[in-house]
């Protein structure tokens, strides 16, 4: 009875067994192609948004250094005061100078070197890095630079500044407003992500001419 029973037990033929792997391997692509899927923009969107913080981080650094120009601890007598000539902000295509008194100290020169003002500052873009300067008065060209960026996080495409000036005349006194714009392209360092940032500075530390 039992030889018998064995004898018309059937099971799945080699034709029904490549169907099925057939069927669950085109059910698996399915599943890895939407997983890669999701893994890709989960990836790109990770890399738009460090960007897009990098370059708003670097924008409101540079920003609030700028806005600093003009300023001195002492209000007289100082690289920072009422000449127009000290209170110049230096604007050439992607570099810009400007100055403020770091250390409230209101000292101008701490050497015998007429060159050397320690509270000079600026920004520049070089080799897609955007460097800064301290110390010196040689101007954009100098090697008095250091890397304010980073190449392995970001590479810097474009870095423009804008210098406006407003002046108002109220009789024999002429007051000058400034204003600088700043725009920087960038794109990721390892992704295909590029990103442009731009703001308008408000230099509160104005000039007087009389």
């Amino acid at each position: 009875m039992s030889r018998l029973r064995m004898k018309f037990q059937s099971g799945y033929t080699l034709i029904e067994l490549m169907i099925g792997m057939a069927v669950g391997l085109i059910v698996l692509s399915g599943a890895l192609f939407l997983y890669l899927q999701i893994f890709n923009v989960s990836k790109t969107t990770l890399a738009s948004t460090q960007l897009n913080r990098e370059l708003s981080i670097l924008l409101d650094t540079m920003s609030g250094e700028i806005r600093r120009h003009g300023y001195s601890a002492q209000g007289s007598n100082s690289y920072y005061q009422t000449t127009s000539s000290a209170l110049d902000v230096n604007v050439s295509g992607d570099c810009i100078l400007y100055g403020y008194d770091v250390n409230s100290d209101d000292e101008t020169n701490v050497s015998s070197d007429p060159k050397v003002l320690p509270d000079q500052k600026g920004f520049k873009l070089l080799d897609n890095v955007i460097y800064t300067k301290s110390g010196s008065l040689d101007g954009c060209d100098d090697s008095d630079w250091t890397a304010f960026t980073d190449k392995t996080v970001m590479n810097i495409s474009d870095l423009t500044f804008t210098l406006n000036t407003v002046s108002t005349a109220n009789g024999s006194v002429t007051v000058y407003s400034r204003s600088v714009d700043i725009s920087i392209a960038a794109s990721h360092a390892t992704e295909s992500i590029s990103s442009t940032k731009s703001v308008s500075v408000l230099i509160p530390n104005n000039y007087v001419e009389d």
